[in-house]
């Protein structure tokens, strides 16, 4: 059966993270409950590009098998907290028989669509509809993830989905499907290397693909001992455990993503590649840190990324021509940088004046640039309260040479937030 592929999610295995109650100490286990009460969200996987925002429902297959006078569905779906999931169908074409891992379930209206109530859990629905005849269109959930249509025993291979509703008819839009499309893919593969510790490395894929919407399977595009970080896709794709790249496809131009990081110092970057299927030549991109190391490449030729169709974001870089078995060699010139140059910072302070009349509550704003002495302490007179670094709460630490209170820096662009107490009158 044909599958086509409707929504933008990826394929790669979530799971939830639980807390460790076993690092929790006894006397706050009943409180953790409560303390969670407000985020409801806690134990459901962020989107896969988007690390700010959390999915508690992930739709896996919908199938829908349509007759003359009736049809059938069925869908997959993952849950992390109870949630209402929307179900194919509508006030005029409504779901029956609807059953959740075989069991009846309860269908209510839910603004203005067929919905049920799970909770957490992977979950099987199944259900029917009943019509005179097929109809024109049938809606279906905004956030479904691939689906298969078969009507009359026979599958649709190009399924028209507008609106929120899948279109049966090509009259509707007036879009003829094509019948015979010859099954091609151009791939041209683009490689960052950001010379930084740990060293990383972004794979950027361009596919262009004619023919049927299918799966296929890119087998290099995860390079041995380094590790995935994030996978930017508007296909669903899943990332194999033997480094290869499982994507659906379908006809158009598509760009694919992976950004992953090596975890001990790295000397040569092997395209270790003898494959004809996979391109001849590569495009690698050099980003140097010269502030933590500047190295000279070996081994492979330089180009003009103007020429090439390097990524857009990339063609300031430095760019190399990598055939399949060359080695980029990275010959190390110095580390460090023995002259860096001095700090450039600006503070802004506020203070209240505590009631007693004894000291000062200090909130302190802190931007600039950092390119030495990676850690920053409070006076010795001060105690910090809070601190947070680029909108993200930092650990506040005691400094091992002079025993002060302070955060480490890991960044050069610095915006720092920090409130602090004095214990006794400037």
């Amino acid at each position: 059966m044909f599958t086509w592929i409707f929504a933008l999610f990826t394929l790669l295995p979530l799971h939830a993270h639980a807390s460790d109650t076993a690092a929790i100490p006894k006397a706050l286990l009943p409180w953790v409950d409560w303390v969670l009460v407000d985020k409801p969200k806690y134990k459901c996987p962020f989107f896969y590009n988007n690390h700010q925002q959390k999915y508690c429902a992930w739709p896996s297959h919908l199938n829908l098998e349509l007759e003359n006078q009736s049809g059938t569905f069925s869908s997959d779906w993952q849950l992390y907290n109870q949630s209402y999931i929307t179900l194919p169908g509508s006030t005029h074409h409504w779901p029956q028989n609807v059953t959740v891992n075989n069991k009846p379930a309860l269908v209510i209206s839910r603004n203005n669509h067929p919905a049920i109530k799970l909770d957490t859990g992977h979950h099987l629905i199944q259900g029917s509809f009943s019509w005179d005849s097929i109809p024109d269109s049938l809606a279906i959930p905004d956030n479904t993830g691939i689906i298969s249509v078969t009507v009359l025993n026979k599958s649709i291979l190009y399924p028209t989905i507008k609106n929120q509703k899948l279109w049966l008819k090509t009259s509707d839009l007036g879009i003829t499907k094509p019948e015979h499309r010859t099954d091609q893919l151009n791939l041209q593969v683009f490689r960052k290397i950001y010379d930084s510790t740990p060293l990383q490395l972004t794979t950027y894929l361009s596919l262009e693909v004619s023919g049927k919407q299918r799966e296929i399977t890119l087998p290099y595009t995860l390079f041995n001992g380094f590790i995935p970080i994030s996978l930017t896709s508007t296909l669903p794709a899943r990332l194999e455990a033997d480094g290869s790249l499982l994507v659906q496809v379908r006809p158009g131009r598509w760009h694919i993503e992976l950004k992953t990081q090596y975890p001990t110092e790295l000397k040569d970057l092997n395209l270790a590649i003898n494959d004809p299927e996979w391109p001849a030549t590569e495009i690698w991109s050099f980003a140097a840190q010269t502030h933590l190391r500047l190295v000279e490449i070996e081994q492979v030729p330089a180009i003009d990324p103007s020429q090439s169709n390097t990524p857009t974001q990339w063609r300031n870089l430095p760019a190399f021509l990598v055939k399949q078995g060359d080695s980029m060699h990275f010959k190390v010139i110095r580390r460090g940088d023995p002259q860096p140059e001095p700090n450039n910072l600006s503070i802004s302070r506020d203070l209240w004046l505590d009631f007693a009349g004894t000291g000062y509550t200090i909130q302190d704003k802190i931007n600039g640039q950092i390119t030495q002495g990676w850690r920053l302490d409070s006076l010795a007179e001060t105690k910090l309260g809070h601190v947070q670094i680029n909108g993200q709460t930092q650990l506040i630490t005691l400094s091992p040479e002079n025993a002060e209170q302070g955060v480490e820096l890991r960044k050069g662009l610095l915006r720092l937030r920090n409130k602090h107490e004095t214990t006794s009158r400037y």
